[in-house]
């Protein structure tokens, strides 16, 4: 743990630091920074520490992904059902006026024998 005493706080030139000896001291450089916090502009004001965290964010950002795609694949699929049922009511339809018609068509030429 570090103590800072400040003496003059216009001018720091006063001041002194004096390390706790049961302490460790952390230096981060560039590289640990940009692996280890996010800053996700989904979420204004939050980040998330560790290179853990970071994975799982990537991890959670690549399944939303993959849920995009698998909503646009559903909503088509949705829509090629409809179509496929639409046409099937179709052909019954159409079905049932040819049998209709060739039922008339046969009481029509027995009716002649």
């Amino acid at each position: 743990m570090f103590h800072i005493s400040i003496e003059n706080p216009v001018n720091y030139t006063n001041g002194s630091v004096v390390k706790d000896t049961d302490s460790e001291v952390l230096v981060y450089n560039k590289h640990f920074i940009d692996s280890n916090f996010t800053d996700k502009s989904v979420i204004h004001g939050l980040f998330t520490l560790g290179e853990s965290a970071v994975e799982a964010t990537t991890f959670i950002e690549e399944k939303e992904k993959e849920k995009k795609e698998i909503e646009k694949k559903l909503a088509n699929y949705k829509k090629s059902i409809e179509a496929l049922q639409n046409e099937i009511v179709f052909l019954v339809s159409a079905t049932k006026k040819i049998a209709g018609r060739l039922k008339n068509s046969l009481i029509n030429f027995s009716l002649m024998l």
